[in-house]
């Protein structure tokens, strides 16, 4: 059960960082320009398209929130139990620490963009 709970954990983890990269940088494929002219960006001209792209990623960021919760659970259970503890102790680093991974998602979005 806890090498499940590490499992889930860390593809939510991976996921959570691929749905934050791919949010920025859809999301300053749209303003950056605006940003990087020193304009405040204009959002009233999105298109569908673009609406949905980043709809999807939100979409992804949701799902590997939930899941990464779950699994950081599954493994503050197994290691209560003392069943696994390694890996149940691996698992609530991996669940602590993910949602920094957005953070520096978004970094590493900016400095690619220029405007750093």
């Amino acid at each position: 059960m806890v090498l499940i709970a590490f499992l889930i954990v860390l593809v939510c983890a991976g996921g959570f960082f691929l749905c934050s990269y791919l949010f920025y940088n859809a999301l300053l494929d749209m303003v950056g320009p605006d940003i990087a002219s020193g304009g405040i960006p204009d959002t009233t001209e999105l298109t569908p398209d673009q609406i949905s792209s980043l709809t999807i990623y939100v979409i992804g960021l949701i799902a590997t929130t939930v899941l990464g919760i779950v699994g950081l659970v599954v493994s503050n259970i197994a290691t209560a139990k003392k069943s696994g503890r390694l890996f149940g102790i691996i698992g609530i680093l991996l669940g602590l620490l993910a949602p920094f991974t957005f953070f520096i998602a978004g970094g590493i979005s900016v400095a690619q963009y220029g405007l750093v």
